[in-house]
């Protein structure tokens, strides 16, 4: 089920997509903790992809899309190719649960976009990266 949170707040608009509601929920509840409630939720690829890829509106983009690996692997394919040039989505958090390290894994760094990955998103790693993603934040 989509869900979207159209409170005055931050302009930044995030994406979550887990298939764990509950994870969804933590991770909504951490930006809105931050001040940002327009967010987005998908439960499963095909949610995340009708949002990415197929939305009426020509120029509506994320600001970040922080997503489960497990969305990926579950229909293998590869999150990489999945994210970067995607023109709707500006930045990228990966948690994946496989990841050997807790540390913060910059994959892309390209100019406006940026994929990183972590072993499992917290309310601390999404305080670190909002100030890369949304220069007006504090």
């Amino acid at each position: 089920m989509m869900v979207l949170s159209d409170v005055s707040g931050k302009s930044m608009r995030p994406l979550i997509a887990d298939e764990d509601v509950e994870q969804r929920r933590f991770v909504e509840k951490s930006f809105t903790t931050l001040g940002y409630f327009r967010t987005v939720t998908a439960g499963c690829f095909d949610e995340m992809i009708s949002l990415t890829h197929y939305s009426p509106v020509l120029f509506d983009r994320f600001d970040l899309l922080v997503v489960n690996s497990d969305i990926f692997y579950s229909c293998e394919f590869d999150y990489l190719d999945f994210c970067l040039g995607n023109s709707r989505l500006k930045h990228v958090l990966i948690y994946d649960l496989n990841k050997g390290s807790s540390a913060v894994e910059v994959l892309s760094e390209r100019s406006g976009e940026q994929v990183w990955r972590v072993q499992n998103v917290t309310s601390d790693v999404i305080a670190r990266l909002i100030p890369l993603i949304d220069s007006r934040a504090f």
